[in-house]
């Protein structure tokens, strides 16, 4: 049985788990490698070999080489059929652990978000995070364009993947769907019509120029007759129309959401949200949720959506009857918006090696 190592930051994650599953289920021995480690969400993963490795900022920003050091000495004795690194960080030390070409695992278009990012804090914090970001934005870039020249690279969109596609040859785009494993049915419960979820905590503190949510709680605040579910978010308390669940686990949100009939994107319009492929949505989808977004989000596959250009927008989508159902909703994201159905891309991925 050949052998898939998949690098990347901790566990859980997700994104990161479910091409483990997809593997898996191909019918590859998969192993791990992995900074952090607490648990799997899928049970189905929990017989695969873990392999730890320390990592900090030097070894980020390419000035150290310890994760490097680590991560090769794992490569040479699992000696794996193929590697797979996710994220730019965990490709930067295979490129530089090894010359076998491995599988780079875009989620996040880095060098466009690391261009995006602001750093935040108070003063000494955001120096340090300042510099941090200097430096990130000076190596990152350059990281990219060999990594995804010389390996075989999957991203979550169309145009993250014509990006990358100027640069290197052997690009697939497997977007960022749940998997079926993750989806549980739904529980019976009443929908208040004019409650709207978000999952995020980027609602009390400031992220990226494309995530930028300034303002969104005040005009909710000012629409007493509507209410804004949030999940995710520790640092937003309880507050008038504004309920916050805090942290729950990735398997329990669609059972949560359940109850609401909007999910929303409360992101100001931004150009560079065409790159990005957020699983929120998705989840959405998958809860018979509609869907709001910003007009300038426009790589998605959803059967009932509105787009906003202002903030100011959605309190009168709210107030509209969605033209589809909840259960239309749900049908149809459990036959088009599923990551299962892109397990034929993962083998041509694993076959370009």
């Amino acid at each position: 049985m050949e052998t898939v190592l998949h690098i990347a930051h901790q566990l859980p994650d997700i994104r990161v788990e479910k091409m483990m599953l997809a593997g898996k289920d191909i019918g590859f021995d998969v192993q791990v490698v992995a900074q952090k480690f607490s648990s799997f969400s899928f049970e189905e993963l929990e017989s695969c070999t873990v392999h730890l490795f320390d990592s900090g900022a030097l070894d980020q920003f390419g000035f150290k080489r310890n994760s490097i050091n680590q991560i090769k000495k794992i490569i040479d004795n699992v000696n794996p059929d193929i590697i797979h690194a996710h994220d730019i960080y965990n490709a930067y030390f295979t490129s530089q652990a090894t010359h076998q070409r491995f599988v780079y695992d875009d989620h996040e278009f880095w060098s466009q978000a690391i261009a995006n990012q602001e750093p935040s804090g108070k003063f000494i914090k955001k120096t340090r995070r300042t510099i941090g970001l200097f430096i990130r934005r000076k190596r990152i870039p350059t990281w990219e364009k060999k990594i995804i020249a010389n390996n075989v690279v999957i991203t979550v969109t169309d145009q993250i993947a014509e990006h990358h596609r100027k640069i290197g040859k052997e690009v697939f785009v497997i977007e960022n769907f749940p998997h079926s494993k993750e989806l549980m049915e739904p529980k019976q419960k009443k929908r208040e019509e004019k409650q709207l979820v978000y999952i995020g905590k980027d609602l009390s503190s400031f992220g990226t120029k494309y995530r930028n949510t300034k303002g969104f709680l005040d005009i909710m605040q000012k629409n007493q007759d509507l209410v804004l579910k949030v999940i995710g978010d520790r640092n937003l308390k309880t507050h008038g129309n504004i309920i916050s669940i805090g942290y729950i686990p990735h398997m329990k949100i669609i059972p949560e959401i359940s109850d609401s009939s909007f999910g929303v994107l409360p992101w100001k319009p931004h150009e560079n949200q065409a790159f990005f492929s957020p699983n929120k949505v998705y989840l959405y989808a998958h809860a018979g949720l509609h869907t709001i977004v910003p007009r300038t989000f426009t790589n998605h596959p959803l059967l009932s959506y509105s787009y906003f250009n202002r903030f100011e927008d959605i309190p009168d989508i709210v107030r509209a009857k969605p033209e589809y159902s909840s259960n239309e909703i749900i049908k149809h994201a459990r036959a088009e918006i599923i990551f299962d159905k892109r397990y034929n891309i993962l083998k041509k991925v694993y076959n370009s090696l």
